[in-house]
């Protein structure tokens, strides 16, 4: 994008958040985007700020200054008023597990895109394509938590909305000239509806985990285990205290007196000045008792009659990616195919989903 400094408001405190609240309330539909830190610089996963724009004017709420954004939910909440995002899944899990927000009456423009049919669905591909304009990557991988954020930072962030009302109006008349509209709404309820929880890594999901001895298993869990409470600690990301290179060296070849562990490199200080912790961690690991492992789910077995009725679902969906031009998995996912060979039903389907798949099963 250019270097044109876009006009914003910016939101710190709770006066500012109330009179754009009430500006807000006369606004049908709105662009967000959301800048968060992911364990890039800091420890954990969080929003920074929330850019938001309407036809005519821009915010951005710092969301680490103020400690109630209520009104902010209640719009993102609100059926009546349009929030156009591009790829929602990663917001929507941060909006849940923050303000336990689940965003009402959205526009994806990414999967807007995807049920166009285009090869490039990225915000920056989408704004070359439609306005000729080039999404700039500067601050891309910028740490949005430290404050005070520079003017230039947070004009880049308003970049990212100030387009998105458009291009929303783009795809909707392709999606509409190609009969897709109430496909993609649909859709878009669907996600509204679903799940979007955070999971953290644990310590047996470690690659390579069930190919240790037990021992092994015993000392990475504890080794696993200090990293994060040291990375939680000195607020930076696990990765920052022990690469994971490092961490998987260490449960064959780990250091015998605690100096070792005070002079090793390669790692974050915490290490250096917990060295006794360290040891105590590889001591605990070797002493402790075999682990029962947590049991995995055990994939469906499928009958041979409820096997060919998969392929032929993958067939029916691969015609129909054909025919219309787009990927496969609009049609059908693969757990969706399992679950129709399952209860030899469509039922879990979206009614343009079941139209498209008429007298299948017959």
């Amino acid at each position: 994008m250019s270097q044109q400094q876009i006009p914003f408001t910016f939101i710190d405190t709770p006066e500012a958040l109330k009179k754009a609240a009430n500006e807000w309330a006369n606004e049908n539909e709105f662009g967000i985007d959301l800048e968060m830190e992911n364990n890039l610089h800091n420890y954990g996963c969080y929003t920074s700020i929330i850019q938001i724009s309407s036809r005519s004017k821009n915010w951005i709420v710092d969301t680490l200054a103020l400690k109630d954004i209520s009104s902010v939910v209640k719009i993102f909440e609100d059926p009546s008023k349009l929030k156009i995002f591009h790829d929602v899944t990663f917001d929507f899990r941060l909006l849940e597990q923050e303000f336990k927000c689940k965003p009402r009456n959205i526009f994806d423009t990414e999967k807007a895109a995807v049920f166009l049919g285009k090869e490039s669905v990225g915000l920056g591909s989408l704004l070359k394509e439609y306005f000729d304009v080039e999404k700039e990557s500067k601050f891309q991988m910028a740490d949005w938590t430290k404050r005070p954020i520079n003017k230039e930072m947070l004009s880049y962030a308003t970049k990212d909305t100030i387009y998105l009302l458009k291009l929303k109006d783009a795809l909707e008349s392709e999606l509409k000239k190609k009969d897709r509209l109430d496909w993609i709404y649909e859709y878009f309820q669907r996600l509204e509806k679903a799940d979007y929880p955070i999971k953290q890594m644990e310590y047996f999901e470690f690659r390579g985990y069930r190919s240790l001895s037990p021992r092994q298993q015993a000392i990475l869990k504890e080794l696993f285990l200090l990293r994060e409470e040291l990375a939680k600690k000195v607020d930076r990301p696990v990765h920052f205290i022990m690469n994971n290179k490092l961490l998987g060296d260490l449960l064959t070849h780990h250091p015998k007196k605690i100096s070792d562990w005070e002079n090793m490199k390669g790692v974050h200080p915490v290490v250096k000045r917990s060295a006794m912790k360290f040891h105590k961690a590889i001591q605990k690991g070797k002493s402790a008792k075999t682990e029962i492992l947590p049991k995995t789910t055990k994939p469906k077995r499928f009958s041979e009659q409820q096997k060919k009725l998969i392929i032929r679902l993958g067939e029916k969906r691969d015609a129909l990616a054909k025919k219309y031009e787009v990927p496969a998995h609009i049609f059908l996912s693969k757990d969706e195919m399992k679950e129709i060979a399952a209860l030899n039903s469509l039922d879990m389907l979206m009614s343009w989903q079941k139209k498209l798949m008429e007298g299948f099963l017959k």
